[in-house]
Parts: C-alpha cells; sequence; structure tokens
C-alpha cells in the first residue's frame, strides 16, 4: 500500500511540475503577445496623429469656404484697424495745422492791426 502512495505521489509531483511548466510557457506566450499588442498600438497611435496632421494640412491647403470665409473677415478686420489709425493720426495732423493756422492769423492780424496805428 505504500508502495502505491509512493507512485501515486511521484506522478502527482510529476503532473504538478508538468501543470507548472505548462504554466510558465503560458504565461511567457502571454508577455509576448503582450508585448506585440502594446507595439501594435503604439504604431497605430503614432499613425492615428499622422493621419490628423495630415487632415489638418489638407483641409488648410483647400478651397475651404469656411476659411476663405475666416480669412477674408481678417483682412477686413486689419484693414479697419489700419482705417481708424490712419484717421486718428490724420485727425492730430489736421488739429495741429488748424492750431497753427489759428496762431498765424492771429499774428498776422495783430501785426496788421500794429501798423495801421
Amino acid at each position: 500500500m505504500q508502495n502505491r502512495s509512493c507512485v501515486g505521489n511521484a506522478e502527482g509531483q510529476d503532473e504538478l511540475a508538468q501543470a507548472i511548466a505548462q504554466n510558465e510557457k503560458l504565461r511567457q506566450e502571454m508577455q509576448k503577445l503582450i508585448s506585440s499588442w502594446e507595439t501594435e498600438r503604439s504604431q497605430l497611435k503614432t499613425r492615428i496623429v499622422q493621419l490628423e496632421h495630415s487632415l489638418v494640412d489638407a483641409i488648410e491647403r483647400s478651397n475651404n469656404p469656411l476659411r476663405t470665409q475666416v480669412l477674408w473677415e481678417e483682412k477686413i478686420r486689419l484693414v479697419e484697424e489700419v482705417k481708424r489709425e490712419w484717421n486718428a493720426q490724420w485727425d492730430a495732423e489736421r488739429k495741429r495745422l488748424l492750431t497753427e493756422l489759428n496762431r498765424l492769423r492771429s499774428s498776422f492780424e495783430h501785426t496788421d492791426s500794429a501798423r495801421l496805428v
């Protein structure tokens, strides 16, 4: 009976060793698959980013009406800003010239009235 128990025990240990070896083999295969999946995932993410950039570039280069509208509005805004600046400069110069003109008139009138006396 003891002999049978030893044989059964030896078989159980052999089966256990095989199960452990199989488990280790499966763990290694799973690790390889995970590594492969992570590599592929990284490559796909990189490709997605490249495609997004390509799409943005294509939209920018295309004759996109919305983009054309935005550019047109920006040009109009810039022209209006320059026009406001020019008007402000013109008003300041006009005021300066009118002040100078009034000063000269006043000086001329003062000189004219002094000659008459």
